[in-house]
């Protein structure tokens, strides 16, 4: 399973390159991080380091001003050294040494360490400061920290009395720099962190681009295969269509000649193939629209229009559909004429799809067609007094394909893409389709279209 998985992942790195880029990137990335930060912190190290040495040796100058007027009283800089040790945290020791008289080794005779006072010692450090008069300061160090050891000579201005000595540590500023080097790891860890995060999610957007390109050449494909098998479906259509008007006209010719029942059954089967030949005629010209409008090849051809002619046509058109589930057909308006700009064939498509379904969804009472002006847009409302829908319902009215399945429209016809391509249409021509209803008590489309100025 894991050895399945490593060569996936090794073939979905060779066949995308760009990984091994990303890959290369983090590691650059984390790098130029550490190294960066690593210099910034020696940086500030040697600069926290000088700036302790100056402070030391500054410290040990003030420091033997006032020990060098006392420095025959041993107790009077013993209580000066006990004083800046108290005050000084960053003070280790003071050691105030005195040359014997052999100058072979030196006396302490003050310390910050009561116990080294009386000893001597023959410190090489002691007599190199001796003999430079401006003392000596370096870095030193124990097992626990580091340190500037100062070591300064003692002198009025024609006898060198003896030397002090000062450790002053360098703890606080170590511990700082501690602090800096951990946040500088915990920095390179996290920007790593982030960094892989980042690209594994460019390796899962990655993915996803593959794949929405891919859907994208499918519904491509679909695209295609649905405007070639639509216009393919078209002519045996069309001929089925032709064959079933001529077998009806050749039955009416011989209805004489022909048994009652047996002349009905046949005209009933007939009418059944006419009607199957116009739903499937329907479906393929909407499926024909859907593959137009979403490859951006609807042809729309505005124009002005007297959008009241295009609407009583329809009615009139309808009223026999109308009479036969005895509903009224009414049209609801104080306008004679009103001209439109909008393409009239497509105009014509959205009512009559309007009208249509207002007919068919509509048991019984009435559909209205209201004609307004609102602003700048006509508003054509097609109302009925139908089987209504539910909010759930409404939410997905305009998808493609969808169909409300109640068991009072299970018996209702359609392809569910008629108002999904009304809409389309009626926003290719800067307007818009919308709807209104309440279940059982009715529906209402408005659709808004630019009147011609």
């Amino acid at each position: 399973m894991i050895q399945d998985k490593i060569k996936n992942g090794v073939l979905f790195v060779r066949k995308n390159p760009i990984i091994i880029f990303s890959l290369l990137l983090i590691v650059a990335v984390a790098t130029v991080i550490f190294f960066n930060t690593y210099y910034s912190v020696s940086k500030f190290q040697n600069n926290t380091d000088a700036l302790l040495h100056s402070k030391a040796v500054l410290a040990e100058d003030i420091f033997s001003a006032f020990v060098v007027d006392n420095f025959d009283d041993n107790q009077k800089t013993q209580e000066i050294i006990n004083k800046v040790k108290e005050t000084d945290s960053e003070v280790i020791s003071i050691d105030v040494l005195k040359p014997t008289q052999d100058l072979e080794n030196f006396e302490i005779v003050a310390s910050s360490d009561k116990q080294k006072v009386g000893t001597q010692t023959d410190d090489d450090i002691a007599f190199m400061a001796w003999k430079i008069p401006q003392g000596i300061a370096f870095l030193n160090a124990d097992k626990d920290e580091r340190f500037w050891q100062v070591v300064k000579t003692l002198q009025t201005d024609d006898e060198k009395k003896g030397l002090i000595a000062m450790n002053i540590s360098l703890a606080d500023n170590d511990e700082l720099i501690k602090q800096s080097i951990n946040r500088m790891y915990w920095v390179t860890i996290l920007s790593l962190i982030i960094v892989l995060l980042l690209v594994a999610n460019h390796a899962r957007l990655f993915k996803y681009a593959v794949r929405v390109t891919k859907l994208e050449e499918v519904d491509k494909m679909k695209d295609d295969f649905i405007s070639m098998a639509s216009h393919e479906l078209r002519m045996p259509l069309t001929v089925i269509s032709g064959y079933t008007d001529l077998l009806q006209d050749s039955m009416q010719k011989d209805k004489d000649r022909q048994e009652p029942e047996l002349y009905q059954e046949r005209i009933h089967q007939l009418k059944n193939i006419a009607s199957a030949t116009d739903r499937l005629n329907d479906l393929v010209n909407d499926l024909l629209d859907v593959s137009r409008i979403e490859q951006g090849r609807i042809e729309v051809s505005p124009d002005t229009i007297d959008v009241m002619q295009v609407i009583n046509d329809i009615v009139d058109q309808f009223s026999v559909n109308a009479q036969k589930k005895n509903l009224k057909l009414l049209v609801d308006t104080e306008q004679e004429e009103m001209y439109i700009y909008a393409d009239k064939e497509r105009v014509r498509q959205i009512i009559i799809n309007l009208v249509g379904n207002a007919i068919k969804y509509t048991p019984k009472g009435s559909v209205t067609v209201q004609v307004s002006k609102e602003k700048k847009k006509a508003k054509i409302i097609v109302k009925d007094t139908g089987l209504g829908m539910s909010a759930d319902a409404m939410k997905n009215l305009f998808s493609k394909f969808y169909r409300i399945k109640t068991d009072q429209t299970q018996k209702i016809t359609g392809t569910g893409l008629g108002l999904w391509i009304s809409r389309e249409l009626a926003r290719k021509m800067n307007g818009d389709l919308t709807a209104e209803s309440m279940e059982n008590v009715g529906s209402q489309f408005i659709l808004t279209l630019p009147l011609d100025e």
